[in-house]
């Protein structure tokens, strides 16, 4: 039992582009890590490890991996409903003058129903928007912003602070993922930074 429901977790993880490179027009590009039951064998053995595994995964911790690019490519894909390649460039000029139009990364639909999407869009809405949220301090005025904290664990030093977000909450324009090593709570570091990109993008304040 708790190899199939890990291994139906890390499916879904690898479908929504987790534990894999995104494609960015960047040399070195890490995939990050979504363990699945033969991984856990391999490092643990089989009797090393147990459905806890699972629970620990499914909040990004343990030996779950992800870098900030996926992040906000996982948050714009919730947010607009569709996976996409991430480029940095438009185009390309040659020393001849010539210019080439960077060609349309793939565009597919995120692979979760509107059944799930639902309560996820909405958590994340109130973590930024409702009076108790963490996110708080990522408002932006006259705009309904979508995004999370996240604190994760180092056992090398102190806690890596994160935040993602993508906003406006419907018909989305910007997404984001801020982290900031060993800095500690999401709240109190990532999500304030973020919070000042996004009032920058939409023109409410100067950085």
């Amino acid at each position: 039992g708790a190899r199939l429901a890990l291994d139906r977790f890390a499916a879904v993880a690898k479908k929504l582009g987790l534990g894999q490179k995104t494609g960015v027009d960047l040399p070195g590009e890490k995939s990050g890590l979504i363990p699945d039951s033969k991984y856990m064998n391999d490092r643990y053995g089989k009797n090393g490890w147990g459905p806890g595994a699972l629970l620990n995964h499914a909040i990004g911790q343990g030996e779950v991996l992800t870098t900030p690019l996926q992040m906000a490519e996982l948050y714009a894909a919730l947010g607009s409903g569709l996976m996409t390649e991430p480029h940095l460039l438009a185009e390309s000029v040659d020393p001849e003058g010539k210019r080439t139009a960077r060609e349309e990364g793939t565009r597919r639909p995120v692979p979760l129903s509107e059944e799930i999407l639902r309560p996820v869009r909405e958590g994340v809405i109130r973590a930024v928007e409702g009076d108790r949220g963490t996110g708080r301090s990522a408002r932006v005025p006259e705009v309904l912003v979508a995004g999370k904290t996240g604190t994760a664990q180092n056992p090398h030093g102190n806690d890596h602070s994160w935040f993602a977000a993508w906003a406006p909450a419907v018909r989305p324009r910007i997404a984001l993922a801020v982290i900031v090593e060993n800095a500690g709570h999401g709240s109190e570091v990532a999500a304030p930074i973020a919070g000042d990109l996004l009032r920058y993008w939409f023109g409410r304040e100067e950085i």
